[in-house]
């Protein structure tokens, strides 16, 4: 393995990468293999894969999911205005192991095999003729339906005739070669016509070819449809690389019960919907992960009307493992809500907040630690109050998901405070950090948050989340304030700098839920217009670094129109321990998708802060046995994936090879081989080589350091040394340019 790419400089990634990527889910899932890609009788290619299958033929290429659903897509014309042509269907073209081709007269309609779908694209050789937007009309035939039309940068979700989401297609960005992505409209017309419309002043501008790239993948929206679905959470099993997303579902008045799913790392649904409880009143869920003895479980917590029950998941079957067992035990009338838990080693510490019989609102926030033992319940240690009043109330209790370890469990938390003075009252916040033993021993007692306990001001709808330092956590606590996103670091001990704005504009951003990669944060939040906040315009994100700088703000995860809301609820970090780190994170909300909420549901998306996408780019030229090589590549260049590899095919057998790495992406020809381009320009970052095999294949890996940043592009192309097959006494393969986007 070579050392990381420490002189990395990241640009530009596609959605399609988050939604359709290839990392391999790991130990006891179903392994996810390459997908066999065969050739017809009828020239047609087909794809099958694990979760899908695929067929290019004239028609144009078609995905269809497990579910029966389908969508076929086929560019019908392209130009700009007075130049528009129309496509004629003819067969595809195999174009390396990963890639199907439909090469038009001036455009190439490029569609990339994934295990876990197929990525789109269209690479446009030299600046169209005639003037204005370029508009690219697309066929597409299925009978799924989208509500969506007008034109936005937006995503178009085909739903099944139950109105299940079944793909998405749109977000699409285009971009030239080493350019910045420039972000296009989707439009779609109701009656089976997409159009993609790539400005007139990027035309003019692009070093070309040009890409125009939308995503095309699963739409993931966990809890169905027609349901009344709220309060989700979800967390990350590491080891085995999958999610679980646990929320409430309401069947009546009196009934409301316990859902999760399974997501892999790619963002896809494993398997269908997990019943936790049957029926009964419950709420409030909440989900960690946790290992003991090897063994890496869920551990899911969730409300009754006699307290709070607790059971753990095997995440590699969704099966509850024994009993739910009762954690906390109140009277009747006495409610235990809002669950929070933070685990570490074989510890994991609860809070919540408590509400007496007879009062409106909770008075006291209390823990308890669970010792997680070799079977399927956990001991009980006593319960602790961290703070209580009989004036105004206590609420919402938030850690971070880790626990730190001296003896004890170390926590810092973070809670919510009405005060009935001044009038009408005032809403802060309030922290602590103990260690928790037969009684709290606070590092720092519980205090206002500084920045967060305005008076008049309300400052609420806090989270919080940590990542691991040399000495001791860095936290983040992020709350909205006046329509704003604010953040504050913490240590153990108490508060690094001042409040600083997270996210603030003339919209109305609320409610962030925060969550903790290797190295950066990721906040999400809603926006709503100012004018009238109850309409959300959708669910946005930004990134935090570790130093508390602010590095993107307003991405947008989830766009909603008219009286939609959305509300995001918890998200839990993608971070692989050993080798492999990453600063994924997967969101996860509260979708109202009538205008009274009677129909709720849940929706989710991964958000990876620094992503990235393989282009490639040109052609390879043949060698003595007038085969010409192929270069690829073997999982996400993802900011740290450790197995990223680029690997090279059909080229000479047994020979010496050189991977060429350079930020300069260029088109040169080579003297003394004719036919033959250099796309990865002088100076080359690196030279990298190895011998092929007997096949004429090789790899080399590529571990990617979790530290990069986004900023330009990197050309990768394999020179292959064949003495007397030239004068130059070399061939080289295609290319393929990484870009990496924030």
């Amino acid at each position: 393995m070579h050392r990381p790419l420490q002189t990395l400089v990241l640009a530009a990634a596609s959605l399609a990468a988050s939604a359709l990527a290839q990392d391999a889910p790991r130990d006891l899932l179903p392994t996810t293999f390459p997908p066999c890609v065969s050739t017809d009788d009828d020239g047609a290619i087909e794809v099958h894969a694990d979760c899908y299958r695929a067929r290019f033929d004239l028609d144009g290429a078609t995905l269809s999911l497990p579910s029966a659903a389908a969508l076929t897509l086929r560019l019908a014309d392209w130009g700009r205005a007075g130049h528009a042509a129309t496509t004629t269907p003819h067969a595809a073209d195999r174009a390396g192991d990963e890639l199907v081709e439909y090469r038009h007269d001036g455009i190439v309609e490029r569609y990339r095999i994934t295990p876990k779908g197929f990525e789109q694209s269209f690479v446009i050789a030299a600046r169209p003729a005639g003037a204005g937007d370029l508009v690219l009309g697309i066929a597409a035939t299925s009978e799924l339906h989208t509500d969506t039309c007008g034109a936005a940068h937006q995503e178009l979700v085909f739903r099944a005739a139950d109105d299940t989401p079944a793909i998405r297609y749109g977000e699409a960005v285009a971009f030239g070669r080493g350019g910045p992505r420039v972000p296009i409209a989707t439009r779609y017309d109701g009656g089976g016509r997409i159009e993609l419309v790539v400005p007139e002043a990027l035309l003019t501008t692009a070093t070309y070819p040009l890409v125009v790239d939308p995503a095309v993948g699963p739409a993931l929206q966990p809890g169905g449809f027609a349901s009344n679905d709220s309060n989700s959470d979800v967390a990350f099993d590491p080891e085995h690389e999958v999610f679980c997303i646990v929320w409430q579902r309401q069947f009546g008045a009196n009934d409301v019960r316990i859902r999760a799913i399974r997501v892999d790392r790619d963002g896809n649904t494993i398997g269908s919907t997990l019943v936790v409880t049957g029926s009964g009143f419950f709420g409030t869920p909440t989900i960690t992960s946790v290992r003991y003895l090897g063994v890496q479980r869920f551990y899911l917590v969730w409300s009754g009307s006699n307290g709070l029950l607790g059971q753990f998941m095997d995440p590699t079957t969704g099966l509850m493992q024994g009993s739910a067992q009762l954690l906390t035990t109140v009277s009747a009338g006495t409610r235990d809500r809002r669950p929070a838990l933070a685990y570490g080693s074989n510890q994991i510490v609860l809070a919540w907040d408590r509400t007496p019989s007879g009062v409106a609102e909770p008075q006291e926030i209390r823990v308890r630690v669970l010792t997680i033992g070799s079977g399927t319940s956990v001991t009980l240690a006593n319960e602790q109050v961290v703070e209580s009043t009989v004036f105004g109330y206590v609420r919402r209790p938030r850690m971070s998901r880790k626990l730190l370890f001296q003896g004890a469990a170390l926590v810092r938390m973070v809670w919510e405070r009405f005060y009935l003075t001044p009038s009408p009252g005032d809403t802060d916040l309030r922290t602590a950090s103990f260690a928790v033993f037969s009684s709290l021993n606070y590092n720092q007692s519980p205090v206002s948050v500084p920045g967060a306990s305005s008076v008049g001001v309300d400052e609420r709808n806090h989270d919080m989340a940590s990542i691991e330092g040399l000495l001791t956590p860095n936290y983040l606590l992020a709350w909205e304030e006046n329509g704003d996103i604010k953040g504050l670091r913490y240590e153990l001990n108490g508060p690094v700098g001042s409040e600083f704005a997270i996210a603030s504009s003339g919209f109305v951003e609320s409610e962030p839920a925060v969550g903790a990669g290797s190295t950066e944060f990721s906040v999400g939040y809603l926006r709503a217009d100012a004018g009238n906040p109850s309409v959300t315009y959708g669910v946005e994100a930004a990134r935090v670094l570790a130093d508390g700088t602010v590095a993107a703000v307003d991405r947008q995860l989830f766009a909603t129109a008219g009286w939609t809301n959305a509300a995001p609820r918890g998200s839990s970090v993608a971070d692989v321990p050993g080798a492999d780190m990453s600063n994924g994170v997967l969101f996860t909300w509260t979708n109202v998708s009538t205008p009274g909420g009677a129909q709720d549901d849940i929706r989710a998306q991964l958000f990876e802060p620094v992503s990235a996408q393989a282009i490639p780019y040109g052609t390879g030229c043949p060698g003595p046995n007038g085969s010409t090589p192929t270069i690829g590549t073997y999982q996400r260049a993802a900011p740290g994936n450790q197995d990223f590899a680029v690997t090279v095919s059909t080229a000479p057998a047994n020979s010496l090879a050189a991977l060429l790495i350079s930020a300069q992406l260029t088109t040169t020809p080579i003297p003394g081989a004719p036919g033959c381009d250099l796309y990865a320009g002088l100076p080359l970052l690196f030279a990298l080589p190895t011998v092929t095999n007997g096949g004429g294949g090789g790899t080399i890996t590529l571990p990617i350091p979790i530290g990069a940043l986004p900023g330009a592009a990197l050309a990768f192309q394999w020179a292959i040394y064949t003495p007397g097959h030239n004068a130059f006494g070399g061939i080289v393969s295609d290319d393929v340019d990484l870009h990496w986007n924030q």
